[in-house]
C-alpha cells in the first residue's frame, strides 16, 4: 500500500468523522411515556423510545449507517472531489456555507418588509468588501436598523461581533 492511499484513506476518515452529527438532546416526550429527540426549532420529534440510552442508541446507529454510506462514496470520489470534501469538512467550508445559509433564513424570517429590505441590502454589504458605505435605511428606525446589523453581524461573523461589542464598552 503506498503513502498516497494511506494519506487518501486517513483524509477520508477525518471527513467522516467531521460529517458525524452530534446527538440531539434527549428529552421525556409530552405526548406518551419515554423519551425523543428536541429539534434545534424546539418541538420533540422521532420515535418515542423507553429509555434515553435507547434514544442515544438510535442516533449512533442511524449516524454509523450514514457514515458507512459516506465512506463509501468517498473512496470512490475522484482526487479532485474528495479535495472539495477536504475543503468543506476539514477546513471550514463548511462553516462558512452554514452561516450564510442561517442569515438567509434571519433574512426571509422577517415580516416587515423594510426592514427585510435593509437587512438584504446589508448583508450584500457585509459580502461585497468593495462597497465602503453601509446601505441606508431611510424607511426604517434607526433601532430598527440597529437590530438587523447586530443579528447579521452574529451570523456572520460572531467573533468579531463579539470583540466590538467588548470593544465598546
Amino acid at each position: 500500500m503506498s503513502s498516497y492511499q494511506i494519506d487518501r484513506d486517513e483524509q477520508i476518515e477525518a471527513i467522516v468523522t467531521a460529517a458525524r452529527r452530534p446527538c440531539l438532546p434527549i428529552l421525556p416526550s409530552l405526548s406518551a411515556p419515554g423519551y425523543s429527540y428536541l429539534s434545534p426549532e424546539g418541538t420533540r420529534v422521532g420515535t418515542i423510545k423507553a429509555t434515553a440510552d435507547e434514544k442515544r442508541q438510535e442516533w449512533e446507529r442511524a449516524e454509523d449507517v450514514k457514515a458507512a454510506e459516506f465512506r463509501g462514496y468517498l473512496t470512490t470520489a475522484s482526487d479532485s472531489e474528495l479535495a472539495r470534501k477536504v475543503d468543506y469538512w476539514l477546513r471550514g467550508g463548511k462553516e462558512q456555507e452554514h452561516r450564510f445559509l442561517r442569515a438567509s433564513r434571519y433574512i426571509e424570517s422577517i415580516r416587515n418588509r423594510a426592514k427585510r429590505a435593509y437587512a438584504h441590502a446589508y448583508y450584500q454589504w457585509l459580502r461585497d468588501p468593495q462597497v465602503s458605505d453601509p446601505p441606508d435605511h431611510p424607511n426604517l428606525s434607526a433601532m430598527g436598523a440597529q437590530a438587523v446589523r447586530m443579528n447579521l453581524d452574529k451570523i456572520l461573523a460572531p467573533e468579531r461581533a463579539t470583540k466590538d461589542r467588548r470593544t465598546e464598552r
